[in-house]
């Protein structure tokens, strides 16, 4: 008997563009049956393999999932499973509109008694044309990891995991993040760096500001400065909430002053 077990490292929820990563432990029991070691209790792992599919699942309405089908060419990014014996999508219901070609992990091992062979599977999420995670009445698109383990003479055993993929808007490449765009990577000593993260930008970093830009106020928050005198100058904040250790910026205009300004001097405090 052969005991599979796996294990997500990064969570359950990945956006676009992102890598998964999975460990892999297959393991040979030791029972006091086979305390002895003999060559019989050694067991035998023809082949491994791991594979990213999504399924989409449709409410009962045919026409809909016939112009589905017809209309999501560019979800089709891996192979046909019916083109090997590793059928990742068996049993499930709708249509498979994104699958990552399979990488094989192991072939033919040999494990004894109490051993255990580990092994990591990368994959990363393609960041376009993939839809979302979602659960609707109609329609839901689902993520899966499925592990595939055969023993010589035996059936296809599978292992499936499922998890969330979430999709921002307007999404590139991290590598077309230059330095120039230093908006996309705000200046933060008290956010611990992510062994994923690159020389450029992360995927989540980037993200989130995307999301942040996206979701800010249109227009900027003004306060006038003034004096017995008149008016001195007019302050704007884009945004009126920061995280720890994120840059502030803010522009002064004296263009409507009345008042000559001779010095400009400026800290924060905590009220």
């Amino acid at each position: 008997m052969i005991i599979v077990e796996a294990k997500l490292l990064h969570g359950s929820t990945y956006l676009a563009g992102e890598e998964v990563v999975c460990q892999l432990f297959f393991t040979n029991p030791s029972t006091p049956e086979n305390s002895l070691r003999l060559s019989s209790d050694i067991e035998t792992l023809a082949w491994s393999t791991a594979q990213i599919h999504c399924q989409c699942t449709l409410s009962n309405t045919s026409t809909v999932q016939s112009d589905l089908s017809q209309g999501q060419d560019g979800f089709n990014m891996g192979v046909a499973p019916e083109l090997t014996s590793f059928h990742p999508t068996r049993g499930e219901r709708g249509i498979t509109v994104m699958m990552t070609h399979p990488k094989i992990l192991f072939c033919n091992i040999k494990l004894s008694p109490g051993e255990k062979a580990e092994y990591v599977y990368r994959e990363k999420i393609p960041l376009a044309n993939i839809p979302p995670t979602f659960r609707g009445g109609f329609v839901k698109y689902s993520y899966k990891l499925t592990i595939g383990t055969q023993r010589p003479d035996s059936a296809v055993s599978e292992i499936k995991i499922p998890f969330r993929v979430l999709t921002v808007d307007g999404m590139k490449e991290p590598s077309a993040y230059t330095d120039k765009q230093k908006v996309l990577a705000p200046s933060n000593p008290f956010l611990a760096s992510d062994d994923n993260s690159s020389a450029e930008h992360s995927v989540r970093d980037i993200a989130l500001q995307l999301l942040a830009e996206q979701s800010a106020r249109k227009r900027n928050n003004c306060y006038n400065i003034s004096n017995l005198h008149g008016k001195v100058a007019r302050i704007s904040l884009p945004k009126t909430s920061y995280k720890i250790g994120e840059d502030l910026s803010c522009t002064f205009d004296f263009s409507q002053a009345t008042v000559q300004c001779l010095q400009v001097r400026a800290k924060s405090m905590l009220a």
